[in-house]
């Protein structure tokens, strides 16, 4: 039998540091999404959230998560987060965390598995006790009001608005990939994974704010800014905006592609990154209303990438 995985980080409890520590706490009093509506209490934590191909570290405090179905707009500095509330059912925290930030508390969402889809980390006290407070909590604490006053909706897909842009991608899974291939070239036009880096030096020497997401199992978290470096490492492309870091593991890449939805200033493409399975674990792209100067760019990108690639 194989041992069961530490559920803040899914690796083998033996090689965990928070099991080789105190280990994680299982929040009993509270249900994931209600955790999730705690995090803007949170003055300044470090959020991440891992793919197949790519994680995500962002420093700052958190915009309200949303569940599917509500409007998606990320704003510069926040932290956004996205959530399918069928597969993120679970929480954790720990008090010390070694493998965080230096004398962290982490609060993570995990899966029915158990394993960690999104972690945050902080380090002042103020935000120490919050943590605390939530793997302490009973169903009956008189405190549960204060901490869950902004829980995510959970009124189901949409399909429309800012939502069909994310939406589709949490729900959808290997088989959207298959739908989209079928569609045609106007809708997904496939580009060489090896132009990723070459993208991401455009968006940075440009200075085109762009909004990045991460996809795991259930949970995307994104960020919104100019990207102010690129750097290739091996088969790494390190890259980051002004508070977030992105780390691209190229070799993990499978595929890669221009992919054109509805959105509420019309059509908006996304540039999108695939792993082994055919999910889109990392997206470029533009949430949300923006400038029509920044909208005309990033459009502009997108259709000489599809042209090249034709």
């Amino acid at each position: 039998m194989r041992p069961r995985p530490c559920p803040g980080c899914g690796r083998d409890r033996g090689r965990c540091p928070l099991q080789r520590s105190r280990g994680c706490v299982t929040v009993d009093g509270a249900s994931a999404t209600e955790i999730a509506g705690a995090f803007p209490m949170l003055d300044s934590a470090v959020a991440v959230t891992e793919s197949m191909v790519a994680v995500l570290a962002h420093e700052g405090s958190y915009a309200r998560p949303t569940c599917y179905g509500e409007d998606f707009i990320v704003t510069a500095g926040r932290i956004m987060l996205r959530i399918a509330p069928e597969r993120v059912v679970g929480a954790v925290t720990d008090d010390d965390t070694p493998g965080g930030p230096a004398d962290a508390s982490m609060v993570g969402l995990t899966d029915r598995r158990g394993a960690a889809l999104h972690r945050a980390f902080v380090t002042a006290d103020p935000d120490r006790m919050i943590v605390r407070a939530l793997g302490h909590l009973a169903p009956s604490d008189p405190h549960r009001e204060m901490l869950f006053g902004a829980v995510p909706d959970t009124a189901g897909p949409s399909g429309v608005g800012t939502a069909a842009l994310i939406d589709p991608i949490l729900t959808g899974g290997r088989e959207r990939l298959r739908t989209l291939c079928a569609a045609g070239p106007d809708r997904y036009r496939q580009i060489a994974p090896d132009w990723i880096p070459r993208i991401f030096e455009y968006l940075c020497d440009s200075g085109l704010p762009t909004d990045f997401a991460v996809v795991s199992e259930g949970v995307a978290q994104a960020c919104r800014g100019e990207i102010h470096a690129a750097l290739r490492e091996g088969p790494r492309l390190l890259t980051g905006f002004a508070d977030a870091a992105v780390d691209i593991d190229l070799a993990r890449v499978d595929g890669c592609a221009v992919v054109r939805s509805t959105g509420p200033a019309g059509a908006v493409s996304a540039i999108e990154l695939y792993d082994a399975g055919g999910a889109c674990s990392a997206m470029l792209t533009q949430f949300g209303h923006v400038d029509n100067d920044v909208r005309f760019a990033w459009e502009a990108m997108a259709q000489s990438l599809c042209e090249t690639a034709a």
